[in-house]
């Protein structure tokens, strides 16, 4: 499954490339990252993104919601590989303001958020819990894949993490990854 993905993005001329042709007609112009979220509001994206900080600083709940993360060794193992440090990753997560494409900008009717670390590292996006569990059931072949292919283009996941929120039934599924649009820079 990997190899086919790493073929496709090998045939184009850069990373840069690849992502353009990936993303293409995904994202609607207006959703450029920039706006700082307000970690203090009440919305999904700002109750979730402020448990995320927590957990990443060793907590495991807020007075809001609690936080699961999944495979923690096998995505610090990954995050050493393509050399990220858990400090790095501890520090671009929680500390300083976090850029958001949210509820509102996203396009598309699946109440998606994307959320920017500040130093521009790590993008954390809202997925669906049908993604998680695909995600979790690769994510071993995914971390020896890119130990044998140091050099792959695929993308670069860093974690999982379910918040729930104490206000809402459904769980938040969020994934952390590197973000592309820094990586091809």
């Amino acid at each position: 499954m990997f190899k086919d993905a790493a073929s496709k993005i090998r045939k184009q001329r850069s990373a840069a490339d690849a992502f353009v042709t990936a993303t293409e007609g995904a994202v609607s112009p207006e959703n450029t990252p920039g706006r700082s979220l307000d970690v203090t509001g009440d919305s999904a994206a700002a109750r979730a993104a402020r448990a995320l900080q927590e957990v990443v600083q060793g907590g495991t709940a807020t007075d809001h919601a609690k936080v699961i993360s999944y495979k923690e060794d096998v995505f610090r193992r990954i995050r050493l590989q393509f050399g990220r440090s858990q400090e790095q990753y501890n520090a671009s997560l929680s500390e300083g303001p976090l850029r958001l494409v949210g509820e509102e900008e996203a396009s598309g009717k699946s109440c998606a958020f994307f959320v920017f670390s500040e130093d521009g590292r790590y993008c954390v996006k809202r997925i669906d819990a049908k993604e998680a569990r695909m995600l979790l059931s690769i994510v071993d072949d995914y971390e020896a894949y890119i130990h044998k292919h140091t050099g792959t283009l695929l993308p670069r996941f860093y974690g999982l993490y379910e918040v729930r929120l104490y206000s809402t039934r459904s769980p938040i599924w969020l994934m952390v990854q590197g973000d592309l649009v820094q990586l091809a820079l």
